[in-house]
């Protein structure tokens, strides 16, 4: 007979998150997620120290069916396995790195002469900014919003995403931004009278017309469809504020923010560099706010895996999310906001 291996281990990419009233086992390498009883959480954190046997025994032996039952189900779905040497397999390190000073850039803009946008694409590209999202408000000339794009052309930008207000531009200028300007890595037609996609002649490009208006510090908010399963943002969700960490917002004022709906302002782009604000200690503050140092957030088994930008306020001497995601960890549930 053939003796069963003691030790049971997740694979590195594979993390079980505790909730407070449910947790989930994250496969961040398949990018798939399982809902799973709080208890199991805890009956693999045991596992981690642990032979098979000795966690049954902390258990008091309640729970051995259910616990080779699981065990027994994670192996068939390859999310772990059984094993006599658990020291060969370490668990993944939460490290984060990143030498960028600014990762992510939004800038609005709308029918007005508020700011210089040209200069603010040059100061962001000597942050080294690798990704942008330009959120055109109202209609702007086509050939103004060329000369955004060629201001990018030979910039280090690495993608991105356009948001364009609807009837501003045919659908064959869309089609011809898209093909000239490779780094579009998203193009968005907002405030359509209906929903549809244009696909482009060539490739698997696409322009999105979707209903819904894009307005002037518009708020963000959260869908379990735009959680990212991803080993690096989970890591960094450790450490940081996932949603703000390097990232600097002009809104269509010209005031330098951590996101455009947010109501605090760091100087503004006509009298103030974009460097040294977003250099400085109060603008960088909320960049190290995790999910878990926030209240309702510590107890959320989406921590780390949601981006949800709401600005952070200090209550009773602990950091609380002024917005309201939608989604309620002490019942589960998801409510309309």
């Amino acid at each position: 007979m053939i003796k069963p291996l003691p030790y049971f281990r997740l694979f590195s990419s594979c993390i079980a998150v505790q909730g407070n009233q449910n947790s989930l086992l994250f496969d961040l390498e398949r990018k798939e997620s399982y809902d799973i009883p709080e208890l199991l959480c805890g009956v693999l954190a045991q596992l981690e120290e642990r032979t098979i046997p000795e966690t049954k025994a902390h258990f008091e032996h309640q729970y051995d069916e259910g616990i080779d039952a699981y065990l027994q189900e994670f192996e068939k779905l390859e999310l772990g396995f059984f094993t006599d040497e658990p020291e060969a397999f370490p668990k993944l390190e939460m490290i984060w790195e990143d030498a960028l000073a600014i990762q992510t850039a939004i800038i609005e803009i709308d029918d007005s002469d508020a700011y210089d946008v040209l200069s603010v694409l040059d100061q962001l590209d000597h942050l080294a900014c690798a990704a942008l999202q330009l959120r055109i408000l109202k209609a702007i000339p086509l050939q103004v919003l060329q000369s955004f794009l060629a201001a990018t052309q030979a910039s280090r930008l690495r993608s991105i995403e356009l948001f364009l207000p609807d009837g501003a531009y045919s659908e064959s200028e869309l089609i011809a931004l898209k093909e000239v300007h490779q780094r579009i890595a998203l193009l968005v037609v907002h405030s359509s009278p209906q929903q549809k996609v244009v696909d482009l002649p060539e490739g698997e490009d696409k322009i999105f017309f979707v209903q819904k208006e894009l307005t002037a510090a518009a708020k963000d908010y959260v869908s379990p469809d735009n959680f990212v399963l991803d080993v690096k943002l989970f890591s960094e969700a450790h450490h940081y504020n996932v949603a703000l960490n390097r990232k600097v917002s002009i809104d269509h004022k010209g005031f330098i923010k951590n996101y455009p709906s947010h109501e605090k302002t760091y100087g503004q782009v006509s009298t103030n560099k974009i460097a040294e604000m977003v250099q400085s200690t109060a603008f960088q503050e909320k960049w190290l706010i995790p999910n878990d140092q926030i209240i309702k957030c510590q107890d959320c088994p989406h921590r780390y895996t949601c981006s949800f930008n709401s600005d952070l306020k200090v209550e009773e001497n602990k950091w609380t999310k002024i917005d309201d995601c939608g989604f309620d960890p002490y019942t589960n549930q998801w409510k309309k906001i």
